[in-house]
């Protein structure tokens, strides 16, 4: 019986360790997952600058072809 015992703890204790050695690489895992949000979240930053800065230029454009057109018409008349 003795040694179905000592069997016995150095199996859990082989599957403590195992359990402890999964803890840490999920731990690891959802460390670089982490990053890789935060740099996705910062390129998506980025990208939402450089779409309000094209939005912004595409509405000055506009504005600047409408007052030439109507600087146009109101020449033809």
């Amino acid at each position: 019986m003795e040694n179905d015992e000592k069997l016995q703890f150095s199996q859990s204790s082989q599957e403590d360790e195992c359990f402890n050695n999964n803890d840490d690489l999920i731990d690891d895992d959802e460390a670089v997952v982490d990053k890789i949000i935060d740099e996705i979240n910062d390129a998506i930053d980025e990208l939402n600058e450089e779409i309000e800065e094209a939005l912004n230029d595409l509405d000055e454009a506009i504005s600047e072809a409408c007052e030439e057109e109507e600087s146009d018409d109101n020449n033809d008349e």
